[in-house]
């Protein structure tokens, strides 16, 4: 398995903003930035690939020439826990 944080950013126009929430109204249904100036997306992707046998080679490969734990193609568990590790590190809970 393999997946990614996809992250989009958009310039918004105030009018699209409901009064009574951080949620834009304009049916793009992002969250409002602090300065309500941006909306953000966030959404994980890729998470249909398996970790099959090419995604085994692959892995022994570049561990061969990188540190195995810096390397993208990580065993599910792995992959998971480094993923879970950052998204803690970079999102503030309110």
């Amino acid at each position: 398995m393999d997946y990614s944080l996809l992250v989009g950013i958009h310039v918004i126009d105030k009018n699209t903003i409901s009064p009574n929430n951080n949620i834009c109204d304009d049916g793009r249904n992002g969250i409002l930035s602090a300065d309500g100036k941006e909306l953000f997306y966030m959404g994980i992707i890729d998470y249909l690939v398996p970790f099959g046998k090419r995604k085994k080679i692959e892995n022994q490969v570049k561990s061969l020439i990188i540190a195995k734990d810096k390397i993208s193609v990580q065993p599910p568990d792995f992959y998971g826990r480094r993923f879970y590790e950052f998204l803690n590190r970079i999102i503030k809970s309110p």
